[in-house]
Protein backbone atom coordinates (compact mmCIF):
# COMPACT_ATOMS: atom_id res chain seq x y z
CA UNK A 1 0.00 0.00 0.00
CA UNK A 2 1.56 3.28 -0.94
CA UNK A 3 1.57 5.92 1.73
CA UNK A 4 0.64 8.57 -0.52
CA UNK A 5 -2.15 7.24 -2.97
CA UNK A 6 -4.31 10.59 -3.71
CA UNK A 7 -1.53 12.97 -3.84
CA UNK A 8 -3.06 16.16 -5.56
CA UNK A 9 -0.61 18.96 -7.17
CA UNK A 10 -1.11 22.65 -8.39
CA UNK A 11 -0.60 23.07 -11.81
CA UNK A 12 -2.20 26.21 -12.41
CA UNK A 13 -3.90 28.82 -11.02
CA UNK A 14 -6.06 30.01 -9.12
CA UNK A 15 -6.37 26.48 -7.77
CA UNK A 16 -9.74 26.05 -6.64
CA UNK A 17 -10.14 23.21 -3.54
CA UNK A 18 -13.41 21.20 -2.71
CA UNK A 19 -14.46 21.33 1.45
CA UNK A 20 -15.04 17.89 2.91
CA UNK A 21 -19.22 19.20 2.85
CA UNK A 22 -18.48 19.59 -0.79
CA UNK A 23 -18.34 23.67 -0.86
CA UNK A 24 -15.70 25.39 -2.91
CA UNK A 25 -13.62 27.92 -1.31
CA UNK A 26 -12.25 28.64 -4.98
CA UNK A 27 -10.74 32.41 -3.40
CA UNK A 28 -7.88 31.68 -0.78
CA UNK A 29 -4.64 33.61 -1.89
CA UNK A 30 -2.06 31.27 -2.56
CA UNK A 31 0.79 31.03 -0.14
CA UNK A 32 -1.75 31.94 2.84
CA UNK A 33 0.24 32.52 6.55
CA UNK A 34 -3.29 33.35 8.57
CA UNK A 35 -6.75 33.46 8.78
CA UNK A 36 -9.49 35.41 10.68
CA UNK A 37 -12.96 35.12 10.17
CA UNK A 38 -14.77 38.23 11.31
CA UNK A 39 -18.40 38.36 11.28
CA UNK A 40 -19.19 37.55 7.17
CA UNK A 41 -15.71 38.24 5.98
CA UNK A 42 -12.43 36.51 5.69
CA UNK A 43 -9.27 37.95 6.02
CA UNK A 44 -5.70 36.09 4.76
CA UNK A 45 -2.19 37.45 5.80
CA UNK A 46 -0.21 36.78 2.46
CA UNK A 47 3.31 37.45 1.56
CA UNK A 48 2.81 39.46 -1.29
CA UNK A 49 3.27 43.25 -1.94
CA UNK A 50 -0.19 43.60 -0.08
CA UNK A 51 -0.51 41.89 3.20
CA UNK A 52 -3.80 41.33 4.36
CA UNK A 53 -6.91 40.32 1.91
CA UNK A 54 -10.02 40.17 2.69
CA UNK A 55 -12.85 38.35 1.26
CA UNK A 56 -16.76 38.23 1.54
CA UNK A 57 -17.20 34.83 2.70
CA UNK A 58 -20.61 34.37 1.03
CA UNK A 59 -19.40 34.89 -2.62
CA UNK A 60 -16.01 34.99 -2.34
CA UNK A 61 -15.61 38.82 -3.72
CA UNK A 62 -12.56 40.78 -2.85
CA UNK A 63 -13.28 43.77 -0.51
CA UNK A 64 -9.51 44.78 -0.58
CA UNK A 65 -6.29 44.55 0.03
CA UNK A 66 -4.21 46.25 2.80
CA UNK A 67 -0.90 46.59 4.67
CA UNK A 68 1.32 47.56 1.71
CA UNK A 69 5.58 45.69 1.61
CA UNK A 70 8.04 48.14 1.75
CA UNK A 71 10.47 50.34 4.07
CA UNK A 72 8.77 53.41 3.86
CA UNK A 73 6.31 55.02 5.61
CA UNK A 74 2.78 53.22 6.79
CA UNK A 75 4.46 49.86 5.17
CA UNK A 76 5.82 46.93 6.58
CA UNK A 77 8.56 44.45 5.80
CA UNK A 78 6.73 41.50 6.88
CA UNK A 79 3.17 40.45 7.11
CA UNK A 80 1.43 39.78 10.44
CA UNK A 81 0.41 36.97 11.84
CA UNK A 82 -3.49 37.63 12.86
CA UNK A 83 -3.03 36.76 16.75
CA UNK A 84 -1.13 39.97 16.60
CA UNK A 85 -3.56 42.17 15.31
CA UNK A 86 -6.31 44.25 17.68
CA UNK A 87 -9.61 42.90 16.63
CA UNK A 88 -12.29 44.71 18.37
CA UNK A 89 -15.61 44.81 17.24
CA UNK A 90 -15.12 43.76 13.80
CA UNK A 91 -12.12 46.38 13.41
CA UNK A 92 -8.73 45.28 12.00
Amino acid sequence: MAVFEDVKSVREFPYSSTLENGEVLNFVPAGALDVAIIGDTIIFSVPSEKFLYAYDIADGTCLGSFLRKGNGPYEFLNPPFMQDLVISDGIV
